[in-house]
């Protein structure tokens, strides 16, 4: 069985040129959830999706879909909820911890370094319109280049934030950008998560591994049409494992870019963490 997972970011009627791709305007939402309403599907949260897969799918309904958000913009309560609360749909909602009450400052470089981020006193309200908050790290990092303790770091402090915030247990991740390893993926399956998102665009399936759940990415021109062919698994990704080659090699050039961004003391730590070489 297929299982389509979307990935929404805004859902504004305003943007910066750069960061126009991920803000989705509200009348445009409004049309997709319509969409999924008429069509017969049936949303349920990531978590509700995980517990289904170690059933192998049993327990899962009829046209199930899978709706989620990165990141925790302000405009979700504006945006989206009031359009989620109307279909009576349940969603998944991923919060970088660390700008929780601030701005997107990690999005300065796209123009948006201003946009504002939920507060918790809306956070803790989530939950009870049907909204599952999960973790999206701390810091918004490229966790598959950042020194492996500290990635792990990122993703053990979002989940304890959120926990002590809200009171509940927090049962599912959401890798920035999608960007994860293998490593990182054994990291969670120790640290009480029961589920995490990827990216790939691609479709999740009852045979999926609940570690490495792929999404689809629903940009700002995603028509209802073009909506209606993701949900039937055209115009997607294959998730193949032959090209690990391809994803190391983008690995290593967003490392070296990121590298370079760093302090030349930095930099020196990073090639000589003994200090050995260094003058």
């Amino acid at each position: 069985m297929n299982i389509p997972i979307l990935l929404y970011h805004s859902v504004s009627k305003q943007s910066s040129k750069r960061f126009h791709p991920w803000t989705i305007h509200p009348d445009l939402f409004a049309e997709h959830m319509a969409y999924l309403s008429e069509g017969g599907y049936t949303p349920i949260t990531v978590s509700q999706l995980a517990r289904a897969l170690r059933l192998q799918g049993n327990g899962l309904p009829n046209n199930p879909v899978v709706i989620t958000f990165d990141d925790g913009f302000a405009d979700f309560m504006s945006g989206a909820l009031p359009i989620l609360i109307r279909y009576g749909f349940p969603s998944t909602l991923y919060l970088v911890t660390g700008y929780v009450n601030h701005t997107s400052e990690w999005l300065c470089s796209e123009g948006e370094g201003n946009r504002f981020m939920l507060c918790w006193e809306e956070i803790q309200d989530l939950p009870l319109h049907g909204v599952e908050c999960g973790a999206h790290s701390h810091s918004h990092r490229q966790l598959d280049i950042a020194p492996f303790k500290e990635a792990c770091e990122e993703i053990r402090t979002s989940k304890e934030i959120l926990e002590e915030k809200l009171g509940r247990a927090i049962e599912t991740f959401s890798f920035p950008h999608g960007y994860h390893t293998n490593r990182l993926l054994r990291f969670l399956k120790q640290s009480d998560y029961s589920s995490s998102c990827i990216v790939g665009h691609a479709m999740a399936n009852d045979r999926s591994d609940p570690y490495a759940l792929p999404r689809i990415i629903i940009n700002a021109d995603v028509s209802t049409k073009q909506l209606g062919r993701f949900l039937r698994g055209k115009d997607l990704r294959r998730l193949q494992k032959g090209k690990r080659l391809q994803t190391l090699a983008w690995r290593f050039c967003r490392w070296s870019m990121d590298l370079m961004r760093q302090p030349t003391s930095a930099i020196m730590a990073t090639f000589y963490p003994n200090g050995k070489g260094m003058k």
